[in-house]
């Protein structure tokens, strides 16, 4: 999700509507998951490749004229913040959630198609495993909810938590296509509710500046993104693909126990 998103949902919801705003447009990448599935799935076996990306093309199109025809024009209201970025002690809880969230995902996304090949699902592995992800993180539209109900730092552990789970059975159930499909259904609700809970979060740490503050949870997040398959592929080569997905799962859950011991990820209640 760019960061002028945040500034429209800043500007066009009210503070008790807005985490369920960010909620439903970070759903959005899931429900185009679940729709890209099929596609797939139909080019894994009898459609050819070329019409699955020119349809992929058509769809963008269509996604493009409808995001100028509803996406409401908002002006800049005052004048811009002194400070150009907000304090990096205030945004630290949504900061270390973003690295390990997608560190985590990377990981996953990185290596489930070819568990779910070693489970027997052959060539159509990856549209049969990341179709359930997509169906699994419409539970993200429920996100807004869980904010208010169990407020962001717990919700964003919870998520960590369960990618450990889905991260954990992916590499010790890569054998059986049960397993993985188990994994994808953990793992599609653990991402999406972790997305959409990363601006949420970041917006009420840095009021001010949201954007700029969810801004920050993306860069961090991204770097982490482009060195995870690195590391793990380093890993495994080495070794065998479970121990890097078991050590991200570590990961998962150890910043799963930080933010949920630190007071400052239970404030900033909205609504």
């Amino acid at each position: 999700m760019p960061r002028f998103t945040v500034d429209i949902a800043t500007q066009v919801a009210g503070p008790q509507d807005r985490p369920r705003l960010l909620a439903w447009i970070t759903t959005g990448a899931a429900a185009g998951l679940l729709a890209v599935g099929p596609l797939a799935l139909a080019s894994s076996t009898w459609l050819s490749w070329r019409w699955f990306w020119a349809v992929l093309a058509g769809l963008a199109v269509c996604a493009t004229a409808l995001n100028l025809r509803w996406v409401p024009h908002v002006e800049r209201i005052g004048p811009p913040p002194l400070r150009s970025r907000p304090p990096v002690q205030r945004i630290l809880g949504p900061l270390s959630f973003a690295a390990v969230l997608f560190v985590g995902a990377t990981a996953y996304f990185t290596y489930a198609a070819d568990s779910a090949v070693r489970g027997g699902l052959g060539p159509a592995a990856g549209p049969v495993v990341f179709t359930p992800v997509g169906l699994a993180g419409l539970s993200g539209l429920w996100t807004g909810t869980l904010v208010r109900r169990l407020r962001p730092g717990p919700l964003a552990a919870c998520s960590l938590v369960l990618t450990a789970a889905s991260l954990a059975l992916l590499a010790v159930g890569s054998g059986s296509p049960t397993a993985v499909l188990g994994s994808a259904l953990i793992f599609g609700s653990a991402n999406t509710v972790g997305s959409a809970v990363l601006p949420i979060w970041a917006a009420l740490r840095a009021p001010e500046q949201p954007a700029a503050a969810f801004s920050a949870a993306l860069v961090t997040g991204s770097v982490c993104a482009v060195v995870t398959p690195v590391v793990t592929g380093a890993v495994a080569e080495h070794v065998s693909l479970g121990p890097p997905l078991l050590i991200a799962a570590l990961l998962c859950l150890t910043t799963a126990a930080a933010l949920a011991a630190v007071p400052g990820s239970r404030a900033h209640r909205p609504g």
